[in-house]
């Protein structure tokens, strides 16, 4: 994995290598040849609605496979998916969206931002088994 550099290039390779292996939700299974596919053609769409490297793409999605797709799609233009929670007031979507940062669900009265690169993912990637 130390050449894999994003997290796209990380789906393809496991994609490649490892073609029995699903991504699963509770209710939702794919493969990673699939989820690869899918996140290719939505990344063609992203660029066609003027998404590029560096962008923020604010997503208020549940977890599921089309959230998965979007996030690798995302880095595959070299943008950086912002997920508003759904369960979210509207004045904490409001203050999400204006900030464009990723954020837990704090104890406080506001989202708390945190910072996600793609070595971060990635590295956290490589400590579950079966992704090296």
């Amino acid at each position: 994995m130390s050449s894999t550099r994003t997290v796209a290039a990380l789906v393809d390779q496991v994609a490649e290598d490892a073609r029995d292996q699903l991504v699963a939700f509770p209710t939702e299974r794919e493969s990673y040849r699939d989820l690869a596919a899918r996140s290719r053609v939505a990344a063609v769409a992203l660029g066609r609605l003027g998404v590029g490297p560096g962008d923020s793409v604010g997503v208020l999605a549940p977890a599921g496979l089309p959230l998965v797709e979007l996030i690798i799609a995302a880095s595959r233009r070299g943008a950086v998916i912002v997920p508003v929670n759904s369960r979210f007031k509207a004045a904490e979507v409001g203050y999400v969206v204006e900030n464009g940062m990723m954020y837990t669900s704090g104890t406080t009265s506001r989202p708390r931002g945190c910072v996600h690169s793609h070595a971060t993912l990635l590295h956290e990637a490589a400590a579950r088994p079966g992704c090296d």
